[in-house]
């Protein structure tokens, strides 16, 4: 009986249309030194983040690029991520047991995380390893948990809802 119950509320219940809660949002990421965040979404459930690191961090200036598939988690503000994209310090500092020369690093970066967008508030909680193919003697750098808070600058249009029963015809016009 109770199966019956949740099946016909579940046909009720409207659908959301996309997965973000937000096209275009911008801020500041906290975890291994302090970071400027600006993430677009760029299709459905895809979004591209690009990460400027000031001359101050512990890894020098630098830019990194990604790009992150979104999914859902019980509602629309909240949601998982991962993906994956490139990285460059221009003016890498390097550790105590590394080489004390300053040099570029690039490399591959992964991210996965999950976020929570309220009103225009989005926080996210990730881990970003990245993968240093030149420039360094250390091939892994992890970077550990990072926490991001960002304004949202640019909301999608509000979803059409619809119902499961409209969808199918059975409810009227």
């Amino acid at each position: 009986m109770s199966i019956r119950i949740f099946f016909f509320a579940s046909l009720l219940i409207p659908t959301a249309v996309s997965a973000q809660a937000y096209k275009t949002a911008a801020g500041l990421r906290m975890g291994s030194g302090f970071h400027v965040s600006v993430k677009q979404q760029l299709a459905d459930r895809w979004t591209g983040e690009v990460l400027l690191t000031p001359n101050w961090s512990p890894t020098g200036p630098g830019v990194t690029m990604m790009g992150a598939y979104n999914r859902k988690v019980l509602f629309r503000g909240i949601g998982l991520f991962y993906g994956g994209g490139g990285h460059y310090y221009w003016d890498y500092t390097p550790a105590r047991d590394e080489r004390t020369e300053r040099t570029q690093v690039y490399g591959l970066t992964l991210i996965g995380g999950m976020e929570l967008t309220m009103k225009r508030l989005n926080i996210s909680l990730d881990l970003k390893p990245e993968v240093h193919i030149g420039g360094t003697s250390k091939s892994l750098r992890w970077q550990g948990p990072s926490v991001t808070a960002r304004y949202v600058l640019v909301r999608p249009p509000k979803p059409i809802k619809k119902s499961l029963l409209s969808k199918i015809g059975l409810k009227k016009k």
